[in-house]
């Protein structure tokens, strides 16, 4: 059995997956990332590996924007991404930029 993706990395921050993904057009995640800036690491964990090309290369891409967007001083943001080979190779600057690849057996 395979092990879970949040058991794969410590987890030491808050863990805001959900909202990182939330789709609800009524979802603002700056706004929520504003109500969570004196959290001192926040982490997002996902798992992309039946996700279809379009779909990996903006959620990938998003994961780099959220390592990369001002953050509060003091705040730690941490990302990984569980997918292929291959599909590391569709945007492999993603991993170059910070965002931690776990590869799917």
């Amino acid at each position: 059995m395979e092990e879970p993706i949040t058991n794969v990395l410590e987890k030491h921050g808050k863990d805001i997956t959900s909202e990182f993904i939330n789709t609800n057009p009524d979802f603002d995640f700056n706004s929520f990332l504003r109500s969570v800036r004196s959290e001192p690491l926040l982490e997002i964990h996902l798992d992309l590996i039946n996700y279809d090309r379009n779909d990996f290369v903006n959620l990938s891409r998003k994961a780099k924007a959220f390592l990369e967007a001002t953050k509060p001083q003091g705040q730690e943001r941490n990302a990984s991404i569980k997918c292929t080979k291959e599909q590391k190779a569709w945007e492999f600057n993603v991993f170059g930029s910070g965002v931690t690849w776990i590869e799917a057996k």
